[in-house]
């Protein structure tokens, strides 16, 4: 079925549009399953060395449900991103490539941040805008262990993507719908991240790529004006 489509150029645009998303969110179903394997081993690795007081298992439920909200609040972006592929008439396979990529690139800045607070027992968000770049040695430093998780995590997604025409149970309606909620979420504003109470458990169970592109849109698109109430302006 996924070949036939790219002998049929006459179809309709919202036709097209229709089996772009179906085939979108069939291989975000297998970066959902990558990316929640990824965060269930790194909130479990955190939770051993930082040994906070809640269970594990209650951290890892609550870690997956905002986890779940920050996927599904950027499956727009990506889709965006993916559409533009995918009206570019290349080869299914070239298409693929492309997808896994795409995704390649969403799974890393997890990893490399949770690398980065394996190393400092701090979340990478403002530091980036205050000039200092000493944090990208701590990103992009060479560890082992880390480098043997990226590769299999990356081999893992690769043959997921690979397997995702095997997924039957998702539809036009189906894959519309997702692609709706994530976009519900964003306009109204639910938050990906915990309740920041300083703690542990906070830094446990937030996804670290969640938490710099909340500060990230906060710095640059949502801060407070400084007003000086003392102004003799500031009543006019």
């Amino acid at each position: 079925m996924e070949n036939t489509f790219f002998e049929a150029p006459e179809y309709p645009i919202w036709d097209r549009l229709k089996r772009c998303a179906v085939l979108f969110v069939k291989q975000s179903v297998c970066l959902l399953v990558v990316m929640l394997f990824v965060r269930v081993a790194e909130m479990g690795f955190a939770s051993y060395l930082l040994h906070p007081k809640e269970s594990l298992i209650v951290l890892i439920v609550e870690g997956i449900i905002y986890t779940l909200i920050y996927f599904l609040k950027a499956l727009p972006f990506l889709f965006v991103v993916y559409t533009v592929f995918f009206f570019s008439n290349i080869d299914a396979k070239v298409l693929r490539v492309c997808n896994f990529i795409l995704f390649a690139i969403y799974i890393l800045i997890e990893l490399f941040l949770a690398k980065y607070f394996f190393a400092t027992q701090t979340l990478l968000g403002d530091d980036v805008f205050t000039g200092n770049s000493t944090f990208l040695s701590k990103i992009f430093s060479f560890n082992l262990y880390w480098l043997i998780a990226m590769m299999i995590t990356l081999v893992v997604l690769w043959f997921a993507i690979q397997r995702s025409k095997l997924i039957t149970f998702v539809d036009n309606v189906y894959a519309l719908s997702i692609l709706s909620v994530g976009l519900i979420l964003l306009f109204f504003g639910v938050s990906a991240l915990p309740n920041d109470d300083g703690s542990e458990i906070f830094k446990i169970k937030v996804s670290k790529s969640a938490y710099l592109f909340d500060r990230t849109y906060t710095h640059w698109f949502d801060k407070e004006p400084n007003v000086d109430i003392y102004d003799q302006n500031y009543f006019d």
